[in-house]
C-alpha cells in the first residue's frame, strides 16, 4: 500500500518536472482513500469496534494528531489496529516519528509493534486475543512534542 502511494508521488513529480500537467493521483490502495471504519481499512480485516469512532491522540493544545482505530475478526480471533495521521499531525506532509503497540495485558509476551518515520500511518499490528487488548500509540507532529496515548482494556469479548 505505501509503496503504491509513493509511486503515484514520483510519477506525477516526474510529469510534473517534464512540464505535463497531471491531475492529482489518487489510488484504491491508498490509505487516504480507505474508508477507516471499513473491513480491511489499513490492512485490518475485521470489523472496527468503538462503533467505528477512533482513539484520539492529542497534543497539549487539544489537537488531534492521530486516530487510533481498532478491529476485531470473529473469525480469527484477532485484533488489529493502526495509528493514522491526521492532518493537524502532518498526514502525507511529514514523515517524523509514528507508532503503534497491540498487547494483551493477560499475556504480555503476546504482542505486535510497528514504530518508524511515517507520514500515513502505523500498523498494522495484530494480536490473537479473544479477550481484552491495550495500545500504545505514539505520535510526532510537525512541530512540538511526541505524544503517546495508552489505551488500556478494549475489544474485551
Amino acid at each position: 500500500m505505501k509503496r503504491k502511494a509513493i509511486s503515484a508521488f514520483i510519477s506525477v513529480a516526474a510529469l510534473t518536472a517534464a512540464g505535463v500537467a497531471a491531475a492529482p493521483v489518487a489510488s484504491a490502495a491508498s490509505p487516504a482513500a480507505a474508508p477507516h471504519a471499513a473491513n480491511g481499512a489499513y490492512g485490518c480485516a475485521g470489523t472496527a469496534i468503538n462503533g467505528g469512532a477512533p482513539w484520539l491522540v492529542k497534543n497539549s493544545a487539544g489537537v488531534t494528531i492521530s486516530d487510533v482505530y481498532v478491529y476485531w475478526n470473529a473469525s480469527t480471533q484477532k485484533n488489529c489496529a493502526v495509528n493514522v495521521r491526521t492532518a493537524a499531525g502532518g498526514s502525507g506532509s511529514f514523515a517524523g516519528y509514528l507508532g503503534i503497540t497491540i498487547i494483551d495485558p493477560g499475556n504480555t509476551a503476546n504482542v505486535d509493534s510497528d514504530y518508524g518515520d511515517y507520514a500515513s500511518y502505523a500498523g498494522p499490528v495484530s494480536i490473537v486475543s479473544p479477550g481484552c487488548v491495550s495500545i500504545t500509540a505514539e505520535t510526532q507532529p510537525p512541530s512540538g512534542a511526541a505524544v503517546i496515548r495508552n489505551i488500556n482494556n478494549i475489544a474485551c469479548g
